[in-house]
C-alpha cells in the first residue's frame, strides 16, 4: 500500500533535525565542490594561455 501525502514525513515538515542537518550538509558540500572546480578550471585556463 502506498503511504499517503500525510504519512510522509517530509511532507508535513516533520523530517528529524538530523536528516536537515545531514540534507544541509550535502548541498553545502556539492556546491562548495563545485566552486573548487570552477576555481581550478579557471586557473588552468588562464595559466595555459601564453
Amino acid at each position: 500500500m502506498e503511504p499517503s501525502m500525510n504519512d510522509i514525513d517530509d511532507f508535513n515538515g516533520n523530517e528529524s533535525p538530523e536528516k536537515k542537518k545531514t540534507v544541509s550538509l550535502v548541498i553545502i558540500s556539492l556546491v562548495g565542490i563545485i566552486a573548487v572546480l570552477q576555481i581550478v578550471k579557471m586557473w588552468f585556463d588562464v595559466t595555459a594561455t601564453p
